[in-house]
């Protein structure tokens, strides 16, 4: 990282606030779905499967608190990352003239990449909360 790039203030922009929106709706979900489902849950749960779905792998059902508290981490982590645009690594030098498209185009795909693990952290809880029973 070079030292000294152009720091431009963070804004925000209808999209983003709709994905911010989005993953926190998904988060959400997420918890009450499981504060609903827990107390059914069986004692061991499955938390490993293999290429074609079959669980191989059972643990306790406490474990599935896991879930939902790494995508609220990783909500959060993303989107304090997205302030600091400045510090991401880039493919070519920023400066004053590219900076502002830069940083845009690097806030859009934490952004997005927020939207598709956050979907993915929430399948994977949907999926094991069916297969357990």
């Amino acid at each position: 990282m070079r030292i000294g790039r152009s720091l431009i203030q963070y804004y925000r922009n209808k999209h983003y606030s709709l994905y911010d929106n989005v993953c926190w709706f998904i988060v959400m979900l997420m918890w009450l779905i499981l504060l609903l489902f827990y107390p059914s849950l069986p004692s061991a749960i499955p938390i490993h499967f293999s290429l074609v779905g079959d669980a191989h792998t059972f643990g306790d059902k406490s474990l599935i608190w896991l879930f939902p508290s790494i995508t609220t981490l990783l909500h959060v982590g993303l989107s304090l990352l997205t302030k600091y645009p400045h510090t991401f690594n880039y493919t070519q030098e920023i400066n004053d003239s590219n900076a502002k498209e830069q940083y845009r185009k690097a806030i859009r795909i934490v952004h997005s990449m927020k939207v598709v693990v956050i979907t993915i952290m929430s399948i994977i809880l949907y999926l094991t909360l069916y297969l357990s029973k």
